[in-house]
């Protein structure tokens, strides 16, 4: 199956969601094809995943053309698009919906503030992103646990920790699973 994640956060990016992102698409690559569009410049490589990137040096309008774009010339290559939520990414993802039957799964793992102007327009746009979606799945709340345990050369590796982390992956796979099909 082919695999699109739509981000504005990857590695370099320091954010933990960065980091998931880039361990999502290393587990993923083991048994579909996958493609990150991402707003940035160099992203850090994974063996046997594609880049597209998005400058995000430009302006607002420039920038979300470009990722409407990219997202539309695209559509023949994937089978799904996998969208991380905000701004950014699910405004081109939900206008894509109208002009594309490729399915979206929006991978909720940001939490959204609604207060403010600009926090109710965003919360609408995710909302009706939600509803065209095939599905929503909801990563803010077990991100801690998908995120890879700190590994020191002087220190014991923390079994468990690493245990539990390749757990919480499992669960998560198997959950995007039933929603590739």
């Amino acid at each position: 199956m082919r695999l699109t994640l739509v981000t504005p956060l990857f590695p370099p990016d320091v954010y933990t969601v960065a980091t998931y992102h880039k361990d999502l698409v290393a587990r993923l690559q083991e048994q579909h094809t996958v493609s990150v569009l991402l707003y940035g410049h160099l992203p850090e490589h994974v063996a046997g995943v594609s880049f597209i990137t998005i400058d995000k040096r430009t302006s607002t309008i420039v920038r979300l053309t470009n990722m409407l774009v990219s997202l539309f010339s695209h559509r023949n290559n994937t089978d799904y698009y996998l969208v991380t939520n905000g701004p950014s990414t699910e405004l081109p993802a939900l206008l894509l919906s109208f002009i594309t039957r490729t399915p979206i799964i929006l991978l909720a793992s940001d939490t959204i503030n609604p207060t403010g102007t600009k926090g109710k327009i965003y919360t609408t746009l995710h909302n009706l992103l939600c509803l065209r979606a095939r599905a929503v799945i909801v990563v803010s709340g077990n991100i801690a646990t998908l995120t890879r345990p700190e590994i020191h050369p002087l220190i014991t590796i923390p079994q468990n920790a690493v245990e539990q982390y390749e757990a919480a992956w499992t669960k998560h796979l198997r959950e995007l699973k039933l929603h590739l099909s």
